[in-house]
């Protein structure tokens, strides 16, 4: 199975708020803006007004949570410039400044219901989607960048934390993240999310693992923390693709 990030055979994937909030159930509020169905599948597309989680308890700005399996694609709290950026594979900092203020404060709530028993391109389906609901064109620019590459340093040390792919998460705790059976190129991802510098992957992408790291700007330290893995971030330059955003007048074409 072609892996992206943090995309296993099934994968619950969650960002929660901190318990000192004081929630209460609340109604959740949402407003549909696309939808599409046919079929192979339907897709929706809503914005939220009000975050709450499957108890129905109200969440904070940061709630997000993810659930990809071979017949569900979805997506519940982020914005939709993180949106763009999941549906070409890549994070939000290589995505373009959205072209009207108004869009970046939403956050949506999307779902695809596959109805075939084939794998479908949810990527593919999104991505022409989110053009189609907010009259938008997101156009891939190659750059030569300087940044950095995770390379493999000790291969023995990398094996023994291998682990079999049988369902993988990233959970973010005390400052550490911590990966299980994930691929390295999702490894790599976290890391370039959350740092300033571009950070891209030249290692085996085939095997999954269970790493723990820090993350941010400091290489330094989060070399310290990866030579135990067998790992390490290599100062380097690289051709990264970066995405511009422009509005369109209203898109006819349907998903395909």
């Amino acid at each position: 199975m072609n892996t992206k990030f943090l995309l296993l055979l099934f994968l619950p994937f969650m960002i929660s708020c901190k318990s000192n909030e004081n929630p209460k159930l609340v109604y959740s509020h949402s407003k549909l803006i696309y939808s599409h169905s046919d079929s192979n599948y339907k897709i929706t597309i809503a914005t939220i007004a009000t975050k709450i989680n499957k108890d129905g308890i109200a969440e904070c700005s940061n709630y997000v949570e993810t659930t990809i399996s071979d017949t569900l694609y979805s997506r519940y709290g982020l914005r939709l410039k993180s949106i763009v950026a999941a549906s070409h594979s890549t994070s939000p900092k290589y995505i373009g400044e959205l072209p009207f203020d108004s869009l970046n404060n939403k956050h949506l709530d999307i779902r695809i219901e596959n109805y075939t028993n084939n794998k479908l391109n949810f990527d593919s389906i999104l991505s022409l989607s989110i053009s189609n609901a907010f009259n938008l064109e997101v156009t891939p620019i190659d750059s030569l960048v300087s940044g950095y590459e995770l390379i493999v340093i000790d291969s023995e040390k990398l094996r023994a934390h291998q682990t079999e792919c049988d369902g993988g998460s990233s959970k973010y705790k005390n400052g550490t993240w911590t990966s299980s059976s994930s691929k390295l190129d999702g490894f790599t991802k976290i890391l370039d999310q959350f740092s300033n510098s571009y950070i891209n992957f030249k290692v085996p992408n085939e095997n999954c693992y269970s790493i723990k790291c820090i993350v941010g700007n400091d290489i330094k330290k989060i070399n310290k923390k990866l030579e135990p893995v067998g790992l390490m971030l290599k100062a380097t330059d690289f051709k990264q693709t970066f995405y511009k955003i422009k509005p369109v007048a209203n898109r006819v074409d349907g998903p395909t």
